[in-house]
């Protein structure tokens, strides 16, 4: 896999150990861990999205 520098991302001093328990609790691998948590934030924004898109659209047609 070729270098991402967007995937390349420094966790701070309270999220560490949150992750690190995370992999050695095995509910995730090492990648999983981060992926998984991105997730909880990335389906709430797309929900809104959608909402956003649906309310713009009906108020143009008025």
């Amino acid at each position: 896999m070729a270098f991402d520098p967007i995937r390349n991302a420094s966790l701070t001093a309270e999220l560490n150990p949150f992750i690190r328990a995370q992999i050695a609790s095995c509910r995730h691998r090492d990648g999983d861990a981060v992926g998984a948590n991105l997730r909880q934030l990335w389906r709430p924004e797309q929900r809104n999205r959608k909402k956003g898109a649906a309310l713009r659209s009906e108020h143009a047609r008025g």
